[in-house]
């Protein structure tokens, strides 16, 4: 699961019975910046145990920060689309490859926050 590679999954984990899968979620952004990248996702499930300031939502959108970044392809640019993602670890590296039909990344980096 996803947020086994999270430096804080407590900061969404406090949010779900279950924390859903990052399968055919939406991204929504994706951003370059001095700290490294940011991907921001709608998660398919809203948070069973949602803030009370979040009564009138009904999506959840997370955006996960990756920092020390070894690596970074990109191919197509289509964001806003359905994404499958796959999580890997080697050694003292985390893998995350994300896929639509018409954009592909990625990441090889160090640290992961939410």
């Amino acid at each position: 699961m996803w947020i086994e590679y999270l430096d804080n999954p407590n900061d969404i984990k406090e949010f779900y019975n279950k924390v859903p899968s990052l399968s055919n979620s939406v991204v929504t952004v994706v951003s370059f910046n001095t700290k490294g990248i940011d991907i921001s996702i709608e998660l398919t499930k809203f948070p069973d145990y949602p803030p009370v300031e979040w009564e009138n939502c009904n999506v959840l959108n997370v955006t996960l920060g990756f920092r020390s970044i070894k690596e970074v392809k990109i191919s197509g640019w289509e964001i806003h689309d359905h994404f499958n993602f796959i999580f890997d670890k080697s050694k003292d590296e985390i893998i995350v490859r994300g896929s639509s039909e018409k954009f592909a990344f990625k990441i090889i980096c160090r640290e992961i926050t939410i």
